[in-house]
């Protein structure tokens, strides 16, 4: 269904409201689940909270969303401050992992029950109600019981029946996490067409690298309470400002000793080497650690040249797996620790185990982050 501006009555066309968050916490006894979170999130932004269990990212749903009260904080949306608003006058819709729809109802019974309860004529309802089975493409699967659905139905049931009242601010908990890989793809590219088709704002709580790059327009990286690094997938990718970033999004290969400079140029010390380090974001002084990604890596066996402008260190080879479009290949170094390359040469026979094989890298492509 495409949606415009000067839509039919009974289409869903949802506006996105502009959510600021300022200093945050929650403490339960003595533990403190939140501290000083501070985000902006613009109008139509696709946001993800990104991290580990325990590190703050659902709580902080929860204070969005009015089922945890907070401690300390303000949460503006569109400019007024809804804290202390119960969740019901929120005006937010909530999508669970569970889905939490009523096994007694149609699909259609339980899409309208949210306009049941802001008292929205028959009529209209009705027309909302098909309007968002449209939108999520189950278009005559009203009549039907959750029982009788799948999974990835059930999903979008639940997805229809947030955005039935057009909320500007649509709140989505682990959403995808009870369906197997090939549905939650599929169900990532529906996800992707209904945000740009409503335009409403999204925040999406997921500790799924992948499904965080797929669907995010920025993501907010949860550590310990509070937010470790906002960007766009990109730019947490290939510019991690902290060690902690750089391990949680993707695979890395990091060399970690004492920071040195001569000039204006950063070196790491790593066994004896002096490793040159390019300009980091974020000034790093005493220990560091040099992050390279897979795909920035290559590996050059005995009797093979390293190639023009990289940096080599001696290794032997752990395992040459193949995957297809490519081949993964771990290498231990001689202090024990490990590195990676994603070689995109799929087709090349595989290094034996044990082989000695020099990593090398560019320098530009490897970025400097403080030592945990």
């Amino acid at each position: 269904m495409t949606l415009t501006q000067q839509a039919p009555a009974g289409t869903i066309h949802g506006k996105g409201s502009r959510l600021v968050l300022r200093g945050l916490r929650k403490r339960y006894a003595s533990q403190t689940a939140i501290d000083d979170v501070s985000l902006d999130v613009e109008p139509g932004e696709f946001m993800t909270l990104l991290g580990p269990s325990g590190s703050g990212k659902t709580t902080t749903l929860n204070t969005i969303s009015g089922f945890t009260e907070l401690d300390a904080g303000s949460i503006l949306m569109d400019g007024v401050d809804i804290a202390k608003v119960p969740p019901r006058k929120r005006g937010i819709g909530m999508v669970f992992q569970n889905y939490a729809l009523f096994p007694h109802m149609t699909a259609a019974q339980n899409i309208a029950f949210p306009l049941g309860q802001r008292r929205v004529p028959k009529r209209e309802r009705d027309e909302r109600v098909e309007a968002a089975l449209e939108i999520v493409r189950l278009a005559g699967y009203g009549g039907r019981r959750p029982a009788e659905l799948s999974g990835g139905q059930q999903q979008r049931v639940a997805l229809a029946r947030a955005i039935v009242f057009e909320p500007g601010l649509l709140l989505m908990d682990e959403p995808l996490g009870a369906l197997d890989r090939g549905l939650r793809e599929s169900m990532q590219a529906e996800l992707r067409r209904i945000h740009r088709d409503l335009g409403s704002t999204v925040i999406l709580v997921t500790h799924d690298q992948e499904e965080a790059l797929a669907l995010s327009d920025r993501i907010a990286v949860f550590r310990d309470g509070r937010i470790e690094q906002v960007g766009t997938g990109q730019d947490l990718y290939a510019r991690p400002e902290s060690l902690f970033v750089a391990k949680f999004l993707g695979e890395s290969t990091i060399f970690a000793g004492p920071v040195t400079r001569q000039g204006g140029a950063a070196a790491l010390d790593y066994a004896g080497q002096a490793l040159p380090a390019p300009v980091s974001p974020t000034p790093v002084q005493g220990a560091g650690a040099l992050v390279i990604r897979p795909e920035n890596a290559v590996v050059a066996p005995e009797g093979w040249a390293v190639p023009d402008g990289h940096v080599s260190m001696p290794a032997r080879v752990i395992d040459d797996v193949y995957l297809g479009a490519s081949r993964r290949i771990s290498v231990a170094f001689a202090d024990g620790s490990i590195g990676v390359v994603r070689a995109t040469e799929s087709g090349d026979a595989p290094l034996a185990s044990g082989a000695a094989v020099s990593f090398a890298w560019r320098p530009e492509r490897a970025v400097l982050v403080p030592a945990d």
